[in-house]
């Protein structure tokens, strides 16, 4: 992406596939966080936030410190049978991850 020169080349970060792929998912995000420009939010198993073993408040630490303005979006098998409730949950776990 730096090599290619081109401000308009950005980064989607999917954090089920930077909790599997890099050593420090905190550390990835803070190297690229100018430009992240859309994230992707799963846990750990694919289910929503908050139904697995990732911890989201360092990452939305990190994100937080550069200043990060832009959207999530949830990609992600949502757990329960019924879904409305389960993504209320989801939503209060997050607001709970805010640094």
């Amino acid at each position: 992406m730096r090599a290619l020169g081109m401000p308009s080349v950005k980064v989607m970060l999917d954090l089920f596939h930077g909790n599997i792929e890099e050593t420090s998912l905190a550390g990835t995000i803070a190297e690229y966080s100018q430009e992240i420009a859309h994230i992707h939010l799963a846990d750990s198993n694919r289910l929503q936030p908050g139904k697995g073993h990732l911890d989201f408040v360092p990452v939305f630490s990190v994100l937080k410190d550069a200043g990060y303005e832009g959207v999530c979006a949830m990609e992600c098998t949502v757990a329960g049978s019924d879904g409305m409730q389960a993504l209320k949950e989801t939503v209060r776990y997050l607001r709970g991850c805010e640094a």
